[in-house]
Protein backbone atom coordinates (compact mmCIF):
# COMPACT_ATOMS: atom_id res chain seq x y z
CA UNK A 1 0.00 0.00 0.00
CA UNK A 2 1.51 3.23 -1.14
CA UNK A 3 1.29 6.43 1.13
CA UNK A 4 -1.58 7.98 -0.81
CA UNK A 5 -4.00 5.01 -0.68
CA UNK A 6 -3.02 5.15 3.39
CA UNK A 7 -3.76 8.29 3.67
CA UNK A 8 -6.64 7.62 2.27
CA UNK A 9 -7.94 5.30 3.91
CA UNK A 10 -7.13 7.24 7.18
CA UNK A 11 -9.49 9.76 6.28
CA UNK A 12 -12.19 7.62 5.04
CA UNK A 13 -12.32 5.87 8.36
CA UNK A 14 -12.11 9.66 10.23
CA UNK A 15 -15.07 10.72 7.93
CA UNK A 16 -16.92 7.42 8.31
CA UNK A 17 -16.29 7.75 12.63
CA UNK A 18 -17.54 11.32 12.91
CA UNK A 19 -20.40 10.66 10.21
CA UNK A 20 -21.40 8.18 12.80
CA UNK A 21 -21.32 10.73 15.81
CA UNK A 22 -23.00 13.26 14.31
CA UNK A 23 -25.48 11.18 12.70
CA UNK A 24 -26.69 9.81 16.31
CA UNK A 25 -26.33 12.78 18.46
CA UNK A 26 -27.76 15.27 16.41
CA UNK A 27 -30.64 16.07 13.93
CA UNK A 28 -28.30 16.21 11.20
CA UNK A 29 -28.41 13.55 8.50
CA UNK A 30 -24.96 11.87 6.77
CA UNK A 31 -25.31 9.79 3.46
CA UNK A 32 -21.69 7.89 2.79
CA UNK A 33 -20.99 5.89 -0.33
CA UNK A 34 -17.91 4.18 -2.02
CA UNK A 35 -18.26 2.95 -5.65
CA UNK A 36 -15.08 0.67 -5.74
CA UNK A 37 -16.09 0.37 -9.83
CA UNK A 38 -14.86 4.15 -9.94
CA UNK A 39 -13.04 4.59 -6.77
CA UNK A 40 -15.02 7.20 -5.41
CA UNK A 41 -16.01 8.14 -1.83
CA UNK A 42 -19.29 10.41 -1.95
CA UNK A 43 -20.77 12.00 1.22
CA UNK A 44 -23.85 14.05 1.28
CA UNK A 45 -25.23 16.12 4.55
CA UNK A 46 -28.73 17.09 4.81
CA UNK A 47 -28.38 19.81 7.84
CA UNK A 48 -31.56 19.24 10.60
CA UNK A 49 -32.75 15.76 8.44
CA UNK A 50 -32.70 14.08 5.65
CA UNK A 51 -36.96 14.27 3.94
CA UNK A 52 -37.90 12.91 0.91
CA UNK A 53 -37.14 14.81 -2.28
CA UNK A 54 -34.87 17.85 0.06
CA UNK A 55 -32.26 18.01 -1.96
CA UNK A 56 -28.51 17.61 0.38
CA UNK A 57 -26.96 20.83 1.99
CA UNK A 58 -23.28 20.26 0.75
CA UNK A 59 -22.32 17.20 -1.06
CA UNK A 60 -18.61 16.29 -1.63
CA UNK A 61 -17.34 13.60 -4.19
CA UNK A 62 -13.42 12.39 -3.93
CA UNK A 63 -12.10 10.71 -7.00
CA UNK A 64 -9.51 8.22 -5.48
CA UNK A 65 -8.01 7.90 -8.58
CA UNK A 66 -7.21 11.98 -9.48
CA UNK A 67 -3.99 13.41 -9.53
CA UNK A 68 -4.35 14.15 -5.52
CA UNK A 69 -6.14 10.81 -4.80
CA UNK A 70 -9.17 13.19 -3.49
CA UNK A 71 -7.49 13.85 -0.74
CA UNK A 72 -8.24 18.21 -1.08
CA UNK A 73 -11.50 16.71 -1.29
CA UNK A 74 -11.55 13.80 1.46
CA UNK A 75 -9.85 16.63 4.12
CA UNK A 76 -12.65 19.41 3.17
CA UNK A 77 -15.36 16.73 3.66
CA UNK A 78 -13.38 15.72 7.24
CA UNK A 79 -13.37 19.50 8.08
CA UNK A 80 -17.13 20.54 7.61
CA UNK A 81 -18.02 17.01 9.76
CA UNK A 82 -15.72 18.35 12.40
CA UNK A 83 -17.63 21.51 12.10
CA UNK A 84 -21.17 20.07 12.29
CA UNK A 85 -20.02 18.11 15.51
CA UNK A 86 -18.45 20.69 17.63
CA UNK A 87 -22.01 23.02 16.41
CA UNK A 88 -23.34 20.23 18.35
CA UNK A 89 -24.74 20.98 21.93
CA UNK A 90 -23.10 18.23 24.35
CA UNK A 91 -24.17 19.76 27.71
CA UNK A 92 -27.87 17.76 27.54
CA UNK A 93 -26.42 14.89 25.66
CA UNK A 94 -23.50 14.53 28.57
CA UNK A 95 -26.45 14.92 31.61
CA UNK A 96 -28.12 12.18 30.06
CA UNK A 97 -24.72 9.79 29.78
CA UNK A 98 -23.89 10.18 26.50
CA UNK A 99 -19.85 10.18 25.33
CA UNK A 100 -19.33 12.87 22.75
CA UNK A 101 -16.05 13.32 21.41
CA UNK A 102 -14.36 13.78 18.40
Amino acid sequence: MNDQSMKQMVLVNEIMRVALLVNNLSEHDIFTKYSGHVNVFECRIYENGWTKNADSTKEFEARLNSDDGGLSILTATINYLKDLYMDIDVTQLAKEGVECFV
